[in-house]
C-alpha cells in the first residue's frame, strides 16, 4: 500500500490557528505605532508653530515689545491669539487656527485637527510674587508663553482656541523680553 504523507486537517487548523494569532499581534502592533506616528507628528508640527511665534516675538523691538503688552488682551490678563502681533505690528490678517501642515486656514470652521497659537504674558513682579518698580531692570522684563493647542486624536473637531479644555494637548515655550521704558 501507499503511504500517503501529507498534513492532516487537525495539523492545518492548528497552523493556521497558529499563523492567525501572530497576524493579530502583528495588527494590534502596527495600529498602536500608527498612532504613536499621528501623535508624533501632530506633536512636531504643534512644536514648531510654537517656535516660530517665540521666534516672531523675539525679533521685536523693545518698542514693539511693549506696544504688544499694552494689548487689550494681556491688560486683562487673558490669553491673546497669535493674530494680535500680525495685525498689531505688520497690519497683516493672517491667523490661526492652522491646518496639520502649518499653513493658516481661512474660513477653518469645518476643518479637524486645526493648531491654534496662544500668547500668555506675565511681568517678572507677577511670576515672583515681589515688587518691583516698573522702571527698574526687573519691572521692564516680561514673560511671554508661547502656546500651541491642538485637539486630541479621540475628538478631532474641538477648537482649543483657548485654555483649559480637557480633549486637547499643549505645547509652551516660554520667551523672556524687556520692553522700553515709558518716555
Amino acid at each position: 500500500m501507499f503511504s500517503r504523507k501529507g498534513f492532516t486537517l487537525i495539523e492545518v487548523m492548528i497552523a493556521i490557528f497558529i499563523f492567525s494569532t501572530g497576524m493579530m499581534a502583528f495588527m494590534a502592533y502596527h495600529a498602536r505605532a500608527n498612532s504613536m506616528m499621528f501623535e508624533n507628528e501632530s506633536s512636531l508640527i504643534a512644536h514648531s508653530l510654537a517656535l516660530n511665534l517665540a521666534e516672531e516675538i523675539n525679533s521685536l523691538s523693545p518698542q514693539d515689545t511693549r506696544l504688544l503688552c499694552e494689548a487689550g488682551c494681556f491688560a486683562s490678563g487673558g490669553t491673546c491669539q497669535d493674530a494680535l502681533i500680525s495685525h498689531l505690528l505688520l497690519g497683516s490678517t493672517t491667523s490661526g487656527p492652522y491646518d496639520s501642515w502649518g499653513k493658516p486656514i481661512s474660513g477653518a470652521a469645518d476643518q479637524t485637527y486645526m493648531f491654534y497659537r496662544l500668547i500668555l504674558m506675565d511681568t517678572y513682579s507677577e511670576m515672583t510674587q515681589t515688587s518691583n518698580a516698573s522702571n527698574t531692570q526687573l519691572g521692564l522684563l516680561r514673560h511671554f508663553q508661547v502656546i500651541t493647542a491642538w485637539p486630541r486624536k479621540e475628538s478631532p473637531t474641538i477648537k482649543c482656541d483657548s485654555l483649559g479644555f480637557g480633549n486637547c494637548n499643549y505645547v509652551t515655550v516660554p520667551v523672556v523680553k524687556f520692553i522700553s521704558p515709558t518716555p
